[in-house]
């Protein structure tokens, strides 16, 4: 979703990242925004669950470098280093 609309995804964003991913084919998205294409088929599930966390959380999401992987690993170390 960054590549489509930014690094911040607020509803706004993440609406209009829908609409582009409903709107033109996985091969256009994977050429035009550089996804990779087999992404690019699930893109628009992906983005109605981040539509969803993003309205219960309340707040835009921001996207960074790290992934969930390394989130959890990062939480995990401080947890157990208190």
């Amino acid at each position: 979703a960054r590549r489509l609309v930014g690094d911040t995804l607020g509803a706004e964003e993440l609406r209009e990242a829908l609409r582009i991913v409903v709107a033109k084919h996985p091969r256009t998205i994977a050429r035009r925004y550089g996804v990779d294409r087999a992404r690019a088929h699930i893109l628009p599930a992906g983005i109605v669950l981040l539509a969803e966390v993003q309205r219960r959380l309340g707040v835009p999401l921001h996207v960074c470098d790290g992934g969930i992987r390394e989130g959890a690993v990062l939480a995990s170390a401080d947890a157990l280093a208190a």
